[in-house]
């Protein structure tokens, strides 16, 4: 693997005839300013991927090297802030300096901070307690053995409670 600076990145191999053609077959290519986005298998955050020799590979860096870049010495970012996006108009590559400069500026942080405040708490997929629980056992004077028990959580878990270290976003 190559190192960008703070990431290491995986070079694409050269890929035959027969290879290239299989990948352009998996990308729904369009006009040339149009996203062209990959039709295959795509990663849980949004991005295309290929197997290629047994390894996976994702498409929009594919997509990058077929046209003469070079993503194992650089992040392949796209211009369109589309994942699935393999359009070598809206590809290029990138430090990670760059990559995250870019995404603040085009507010994508901010997207992402949003929707992570709003899985906070009960709302968090992973949550185990209400708010209303929280709010008990953070008032409680009961020991935190027992408050854990009652609750059926760990005990360091009615402990960071208490100290603020968790569910901090609720008052009262």
């Amino acid at each position: 693997m190559s190192d960008t600076g703070s990431i290491a990145v995986k070079p694409v191999p050269t890929l035959t005839s027969a290879q290239a053609d299989r990948f352009w077959s998996k990308v729904r290519v369009g006009a040339p300013d149009d996203c062209w986005e990959w039709q295959a298998y795509t990663m849980p955050r949004g991005y295309g991927q290929l197997t290629l020799n047994e390894r996976g590979f994702l498409a929009h860096r594919v997509a990058f090297a077929l046209d003469g870049g070079d993503p194992a010495t650089a992040l392949v970012c796209h211009r369109c802030d589309n994942r699935r996006c393999c359009n070598p108009l809206h590809l290029y590559a990138g430090t990670p300096k760059e990559n995250s400069a870019d995404m603040v500026r085009r507010g994508r942080n901010q997207m992402a901070a949003e929707r992570a405040r709003a899985r906070r708490g009960s709302l968090s997929p992973t949550a185990k307690l209400t708010d209303a629980e929280v709010l008990r056992v953070r008032h409680s004077k009961a020991p935190a053995k027992v408050e854990a028990a009652r609750l059926g959580i760990a005990k360091c878990t009615v402990e960071r409670i208490r100290s603020g270290r968790t569910w901090s976003h609720l008052n009262g």
